[in-house]
């Protein structure tokens, strides 16, 4: 039967494995859940990160969740979570059977979906409003938030981790149509005594953000758990297979 899956794994603190058992003949990824249990930078094993500050700590446990799906090596049979020492968590898993399908493309010529082994869409598919609201984000706004544009030498890094202990940045989230705005995705995990959230068009990066809402829309504002590089929306249905746009 495809997939199985682990049950929740008692908290665990600082770097540590899971054994997820032997997987099932077709399993091709495992679909990850983390919760955060301390304030601190989690690292899934495809290199992608979730960050807790100590404010996400006082949130429902919905809060501080991150998703993630991973490939699946031949004969592995366990996922490694790394993180500072002392930092504790829990982790749920799933083996999978994952297909990639192509991604959609809206009446602007742009592609919508999550990211895959492909790359990534013009419109990447991301959960807001505590899990309410499914919308999109212009992969160009997550590059430019997230400092991947920004960023071009140690020294610009060491100053965008700087800015970033007091500042997270919103981007705006679309309907699949890339104009159509119906609410805000944040990026990043300020701790500091000043921590503030800006809209990313209020910035001067150096990069070319999409332009933001119209003045007069009316936009709601979301707060996901605070993500350093948010993880693809990947629905999981056990048992069936898993499509990935």
């Amino acid at each position: 039967m495809l997939p199985r899956t682990a049950p929740s794994s008692p908290s665990r603190r600082s770097r540590a494995t899971i054994n997820l058992g032997p997987a099932p003949a077709g399993a091709t990824d495992v679909s990850l859940s983390l919760t955060c249990l301390s304030a601190a930078t989690f690292y899934f094993p495809d290199g992608s990160t979730m960050s807790c500050s100590p404010a996400d700590l006082r949130q429902r446990a919905l809060y501080r969740q991150a998703n993630e799906v991973v490939p699946l090596a031949p004969g592995q049979h366990g996922v490694t979570i790394k993180t500072r020492h002392g930092a504790s968590w829990e982790l749920q898993a799933v083996y999978v059977n994952q297909v990639v399908s192509p991604w959609a493309t809206n009446a602007r010529g742009e592609t919508y979906g999550v990211m895959n082994k492909n790359g990534s869409p013009d419109l990447v598919a991301v959960v807001i409003d505590g899990g309410k609201l499914e919308g999109y984000v212009k992969a160009s706004d997550l590059a430019c938030a997230s400092g991947q544009d920004v960023v071009r030498s140690p020294a610009e890094a060491l100053a965008w981790d700087r800015a970033s202990e007091d500042r997270d940045i919103s981007v705006p989230v679309y309907k699949s149509n890339g104009t159509t705005v119906i609410g805000t995705f944040v990026v990043g995990s300020a701790s500091g005594p000043g921590a503030t959230t800006v809209p990313l068009s209020s910035l001067s990066l150096g990069c070319q953000p999409a332009t933001g809402p119209p003045a007069s829309a009316s936009v709601p504002s979301s707060s996901p758990p605070s993500t350093v590089s948010p993880a693809p929306v990947t629905t999981v249905e056990p048992p069936a297979t898993t499509p990935k746009g």
